[in-house]
This record gives C-alpha cells, structure tokens and sequence, in this order.
C-alpha cells in the first residue's frame, strides 16, 4: 500500500497539520452521521431510501470537509487549483437544481423521489463555490491593505 508522501506535493508543515485535523473532522462527523442514521433506522424511521442515504452522507461531508479547508485557507493541492474546484461544485449544484425543476415541472412533489435531499445537496455545493470566491476577495482585500501600506 502506498503512502501520500506530502513533501513532494509541496505541502508546509502548516498546511500538512491543518489538513490532518480536517480530515479528522471529517472522519468523526462521518462516524456521527452513520451512528445517528444507525439509529433512525433502527426506530424504523425510513428518511429516504439507502442508496440516498449514503448519497447524501458523501455530499454533506464533502462539503463539510472542503468548506473547513477554504475557511482554514488550506491548499487544494500542488498548484492551489480552488477555482477549478470552485467551478466543478458550482457546475454539479446547477445540474442538481435544474434537474431538481424539471421534476417539479413533471408535477412531482419534491419530496417525492429524494428531490428535496438534491435541493438541499445543491445548496452544499453551491456553499463550496461560494466560500471559494470569498476566500479569494478576502485575499485580494488583504493584499492590496498591506500593497497600501
């Protein structure tokens, strides 16, 4: 089994601790959501079908962990490629709410077929896009403060 050797990924030890506790983060609020869907499901409380369930676990913890990283101003990788991933969430929260109208057009309901957990996915990820192009005028403003002084 190989292991991610950070040093050639041009990580600081800064970004290399930050980036440890995120996905620490990550991994206990991922233990949360499965011990709390656990025990829904063991009251028999169904709140969308497993498939959605698992679905929708990802999603929120994707974005769980992406937003903690732009906040905390992490890295995304070698090249600090955050537009580009800014871009794809943006893209993926526009697909899901159009699709999200179209079935609305069809006359079905938006709980009906999971739509409401796709609505509800489509504003995760557009809080991605959004804390990305946040961080970044927040950046700017902080270095045209210290251009001007």
């Amino acid at each position: 089994m190989k292991i991610r050797d950070y040093d050639k990924m041009n990580f600081d030890e800064r970004q290399i601790q930050i980036r440890g506790k995120v996905y620490k983060h990550g991994f206990i609020a991922a233990l949360l959501l499965l011990c709390i869907n656990s025990i829904l499901m063991d009251l028999d409380f169904m709140w969308a079908s497993p498939f959605r369930q698992n679905w929708f676990m990802v999603v929120l913890l994707t974005s769980y962990v992406s937003v903690e990283f732009i906040l905390r101003g992490v890295q995304f990788g070698k090249n600090d490629n955050r537009i580009a991933y800014a871009v794809v969430f943006g893209l993926l929260s526009l697909a899901m709410l159009i699709l999200s109208v179209i079935h609305v057009a069809e006359g079905r309901t938006l709980i009906e077929d999971g739509m409401l957990l796709s609505i509800i996915a489509c504003v995760l990820f557009m809080s991605v896009t959004v804390c990305v192009f946040i961080q970044i005028f927040r950046e700017k403003k902080n270095t045209d403060t210290i251009d001007k002084n």
